[in-house]
């Protein structure tokens, strides 16, 4: 029995046992170490969503972030070309998405102003108190910058993610583009109200 219990110990307690057995026949008893062994865990990783998916084309999404971020230099917009530098300018302005209305897109109509209709150089925005108003129109697409003096006389446009309508006239004054090809959507726009009396009638 203690021969067993020996092999179990370590040497040098069982040579300390040894002699504590020869002096007064001690069994040393065996000493068990306990060991834990982890079962192995498996380690599941979420499933990366898939790359490479399209944003989404709605206007309620895209377009929202084009009216609050704008161009990613928007600088570009607010610096005038040399012939617009002694403009004085209110602090009121519009930006965001352009569309285009009037001739020869859509036929000509009225507009809220009283005195213009859609055939004129003109553009629109959502606000009534800044009719025939004069702005700065700057129009920025395809990394180029372009600008005239406008102003307003209607309301809108009627879409409300978009910010400036700009009649068919003024694509062609401001652009020399005609407004068939108008990149609707794709043409960022900003109108800074100009210090001043209104357009005279």
């Amino acid at each position: 029995m203690s021969e067993t219990i020996f092999r179990k110990v370590n040497p040098d307690v069982r040579r300390r046992a040894a002699v504590l057995g020869a002096a007064g026949s001690i069994a040393v008893p065996a000493v068990a170490v306990a060991t834990t062994v982890e079962p192995k865990r498996e380690v599941r990783h979420a499933q990366a969503p898939a790359t490479g998916t399209l944003p989404s084309s709605s206007p309620s999404t895209n377009s929202l972030a084009w009216q609050t971020k704008g161009p990613k230099h928007p600088d570009k917009l607010l610096k005038k070309l040399p012939r617009y530098s002694n403009l004085s300018f209110t602090g009121y302005e519009v930006k965001g998405q352009t569309s285009t209305f009037g001739p020869p897109t859509d036929g000509v109509g009225p507009t809220a102003d009283q005195r213009s209709n859609t055939g004129d150089a003109c553009i629109a925005i959502r606000n009534d108190s800044t009719l025939d108003h004069k702005f700065l129109l700057t129009i920025l697409y395809n990394h180029r910058k372009y600008q005239d003096i406008t102003y307003q006389c209607d309301y809108g446009p009627g879409i409300t993610w978009r910010a400036i309508d700009v009649t068919g006239a003024e694509v062609k004054q401001v652009l020399h583009m005609d407004a068939n090809n108008y990149p609707t959507d794709h043409a960022y726009g900003i109108a800074q109200e100009i210090r001043g009396p209104k357009v005279q009638p």
